[in-house]
């Protein structure tokens, strides 16, 4: 069963405001992005930069041979696939 914003957004109104969310592996939420107008991500890796294709954020993955995975067009992309952001 999938989970709407607005029934987590319930769910979190009984925690702590101040405490911070993290996933099953203690790992903060670093991104979040709305992909289709349906469905929204919260990841726990940060952008590393876009996609070359539909220009959505894209992460680093762990599948040997790409460097990043694009949500949106759910999909591993190569180097040249992506535009990767300035680190700051």
């Amino acid at each position: 069963m999938s989970t709407t914003v607005k029934e987590l957004i319930k769910l979190l109104s009984n925690y702590n405001q101040d405490s911070i969310v993290v996933n099953h592996e203690n790992e903060e939420f670093v991104h979040l992005i709305s992909l289709d107008g349906n469905r929204t991500k919260i990841s726990v890796k940060p952008k590393i930069g876009e996609c070359n294709e539909c220009g959505s954020s894209v992460h680093q993955t762990e599948v040997i041979d790409y460097p990043a995975v694009c949500t949106n067009c759910d999909e591993n992309k190569y180097e040249f696939e992506i535009t990767r952001t300035k680190e700051k």
